[in-house]
């Protein structure tokens, strides 16, 4: 069982609207509630990696994600060089988990940038990106709408400003970085507060994965022997 945290409001009472989760509860929460949304086991753990790296750059994640695992499946990703196939929006989770699968081979970012097209909720994308940029060794830039959104350097740091955040759909470029980021703020704020409404419904999610109890099962529970001395 997951413990949390009770957050505090300015007067020191309990905030009722916010729980805390430390990093690998954020995990195991977004893990388990992908494996109950009906992602195959791969990909909710990468759900969770994808969680746990927007929480720890003081991102809202659980809104994100609980959009991804309740919302359309998004359409289908057919990578190729410069410009990535698809018939309608992707799901950010899924576009990310693509991105650093293919970040090294030609239909990454590669030297020209790549366009992955309309991705819902593409926040989910960004910790990929840092995967991405990390395996290639290479800066990239983040294009939402063909305006900058983020910059990662080549070792998967993230440079940002205020916009970043949350977004229901936008068109996504990747491109190498013309110079070094040029955005000030390094996120770097380890925010960690759920609202308890998110919390339920990724809870809720995550009852999913677990197996109905049935009358055998019940029966056949407890030890097969006596234990009294």
């Amino acid at each position: 069982m997951m413990t949390t945290i009770e957050v505090l409001d300015q007067d020191g009472d309990v905030d009722p609207a916010f729980v805390l989760l430390s990093l690998p509860e954020v995990n195991a929460l977004a893990l388990r509630a992908a494996r109950g949304a009906g992602f195959t086991w791969g990909m909710a753990e990468e759900c969770g990696y994808a969680a746990v790296w927007l929480a720890a750059h003081g991102l809202d994640w659980s809104t994100d994600i609980l959009v991804r695992l309740t919302g359309e499946d998004g359409a289908r990703i057919v990578p190729a060089t410069t410009k990535w196939a698809s018939i309608g929006a992707v799901c950010g989770l899924h576009a990310g988990a693509t991105l650093a699968d293919f970040a090294t081979l030609p239909e990454g970012p590669g030297r020209n940038g790549v366009r992955i097209g309309l991705v819902n909720e593409p926040l989910c994308l960004l910790p990929f990106v840092a995967r991405a940029a990390k395996a290639m060794q290479l800066s990239l830039d983040v294009m939402l709408d063909d305006t900058l959104w983020a910059s990662f350097d080549k070792i998967g740091r993230v440079y940002a400003d205020a916009k970043v955040g949350h977004v229901a759909i936008g068109l996504i470029d990747i491109r190498p970085a013309a110079k070094a980021p040029s955005f000030s703020a390094l996120l770097n704020v380890r925010s960690r507060e759920v609202s308890t409404a998110a919390y339920a419904s990724l809870e809720t999610l995550a009852l999913n994965m677990t197996v109905p109890a049935t009358v055998q099962s019940q029966a056949g529970a407890g030890a097969a022997q006596s234990d009294n001395d």
